[in-house]
C-alpha cells in the first residue's frame, strides 16, 4: 500500500464559515413581502375610498 506523505510543513488554509443560503434568500423574500404589502395596502385604501364615494 502506498500512503500519501504527510503535509506537515504546509500551512493549512484558514477556515471560513459559510453563510447559509436559505437566510439570504429569506431576507430577500421578506423585503419583497414588505414591499408587496405596502403597495397592496395603498391600492386597497384607494379602492375603499372610491367605493365610499360611489356609495354616497
Amino acid at each position: 500500500m502506498s500512503k500519501k506523505p504527510s503535509k506537515v510543513n504546509e500551512p493549512q488554509a484558514p477556515y471560513t464559515a459559510k453563510q447559509p443560503a436559505k437566510a439570504t434568500a429569506a431576507g430577500k423574500s421578506l423585503n419583497k413581502d414588505a414591499e408587496f404589502r405596502r403597495i397592496a395596502d395603498k391600492i386597497f385604501s384607494e379602492r375603499k375610498e372610491l367605493l365610499h364615494k360611489l356609495a354616497q
